[in-house]
């Protein structure tokens, strides 16, 4: 809520949560700065050492909240993290972005950005030991859905288009499906059957060779 005098109050979303490692998946995290000019920050989590061998598939990841709520160190997303990270196994990097209406977008898209060019960099010495540049996954839900959709397509529309078209891909394309469930289930009943069915899906997918 943004009062007339330019404060803004925000009433739900606000809760976080310090990165540790996780007694439950043994995933670590720490928090990293991407931008030191706007401070934008990410959370980066990192299995168990003897949960895999060689490099491990990157996942940058966008939250959720209407593009003004919610933050990489929200409870719900914290915990979503650790389980990706766990299951698959993945190094992710949770991104920070700055949120409206203080930072009123493009704000968001340029953070996200920032931080595909950060991790490309391996500048984060989490990324530059175990992550593998060469399988880099972008996602989000809700509002990150859009930040990760944008990002991709500032990256190379062109160029994917004429890519794919000469590639001879002869591939299968997967669409998954989760009837009747409400918007971001798995976040907010991440112990839910559904939710279960669809982190694991998420999991091998990001875990493919």
């Amino acid at each position: 809520m943004e009062e007339l005098d330019g404060r803004v109050e925000r009433l739900t979303g606000t809760t976080t949560v310090p990165p540790s490692l996780d007694p439950s998946t043994g995933v670590d995290s720490r928090d990293a700065i991407i931008d030191p000019s706007t401070n934008v920050s990410a959370s980066l989590y990192l299995p168990r050492s003897n949960s895999f061998a060689g490099k491990l598939p990157i996942l940058l990841y966008f939250h959720g909240g209407g593009f003004c709520i919610e933050s990489a160190a929200s409870p719900k997303y914290h915990r979503h993290l650790n389980s990706l990270s766990s299951l698959t196994p993945l190094l992710a990097v949770s991104l920070n972005y700055r949120l409206a209406p203080e930072h009123r977008l493009p704000a968001a898209y340029h953070d996200a950005w920032a931080a595909i060019q950060w991790v490309l960099s391996q500048a984060d010495p989490w990324v530059a030991q175990f992550g593998d540049l060469n399988r880099l996954f972008v996602a989000g839900d809700s509002a990150g859905g859009n930040i990760a959709h944008q990002l991709v397509m500032r990256a190379g529309a062109v160029e994917y288009y004429e890519k794919l078209k000469t590639s001879g891909w002869k591939g299968v394309a997967e669409f998954v499906e989760t009837p009747a469930a409400v918007h971001v289930f798995h976040l907010s009943y991440p112990e839910s059957e559904i939710a279960v069915k669809k982190i694991r899906v998420l999991a091998d997918f990001f875990g493919r060779e």
